[in-house]
């Protein structure tokens, strides 16, 4: 009770604004309502290679992929919308909480018309893992809390330690191009032994916050179908 009473009077005295256009918001909300309308929300699954549009319910891939191991993707949001950018920013760097029911309406909106297709399709979720060292420095790892997320609105569960991250390689988006970004995401990651029967024959839903050129999904995806899964998707919260 004394908590609540604490927070209602620190949001009168110190109340929101809105990181999009500096309005004052109720309810510590990040975005107010215009802002959030500008927000263009992605509710089709795309070819990795084309990016064109794919039906989950009559095909999972489009093209001759070659090397890639992920057959459809979905990324909810456009990273070049500064408003998601900055939204991505304060989830990964400052783990606020009211990032996350944002995100929530997002996804949802997102996979609202998916569901019927998940639903006897035999999946289960596997978050990307960090390293220990930067999930220890971070507090958490953002894709296992968009992978909980994404299991409560779809009913399927995550399991958040099928994967292992071995080598703490340099983040992503300190490499200057996609030549680069595929080096750097080579050979850091490996199959847990002791979850291994987890995977088999499963169809997987490879989740990450953000898709640039898919190099860590895709290595993640090269791990789980050396081991034996079988059909891979992503979902990501922008691209």
């Amino acid at each position: 009770m004394i908590q609540i009473l604490i927070q209602k009077l620190l949001s009168i005295l110190f109340p929101n604004k809105c990181i999009g256009c500096f309005s004052y918001t109720n309810n510590n909300k990040l975005l107010c309502n215009n802002c959030f309308n500008q927000i263009i929300i992605h509710k089709h699954f795309k070819c990795t290679k084309c990016h064109n549009k794919i039906d989950l319910n009559q095909n999972i891939k489009c093209c001759n992929q070659n090397n890639l191991y992920i057959n459809s993707i979905l990324y909810c949001m456009d990273y070049k919308n500064e408003l998601v950018k900055e939204l991505i920013h304060k989830f990964k760097y400052q783990g606020l909480k009211s990032t996350q029911l944002i995100f929530e309406n997002i996804l949802s909106q997102s996979l609202a018309n998916h569901k019927e297709y998940f639903k006897n399709q035999n999946y289960i979720i596997i978050p990307v893992p960090l390293h220990k060292l930067k999930e220890r420095t971070r507090g958490f790892n953002q894709s296992v809390i968009i992978s909980n997320i994404i299991s409560k609105i779809l009913n399927i569960r995550s399991h958040n330690n099928i994967i292992i991250r071995f080598r703490n390689n340099p983040p992503q988006a300190n490499q200057e191009d996609i030549l680069k970004r595929q080096q750097n995401a080579q050979n850091i990651f490996k199959i847990n032994e002791n979850l291994k029967e987890m995977i088999k024959n499963k169809n997987i839903i490879l989740v990450d916050d953000v898709f640039t050129t898919g190099s860590t999904l895709n290595e993640c995806a090269k791990i789980l179908k050396q081991n034996n899964a079988n059909i891979i998707i992503g979902i990501c919260l922008a691209r």
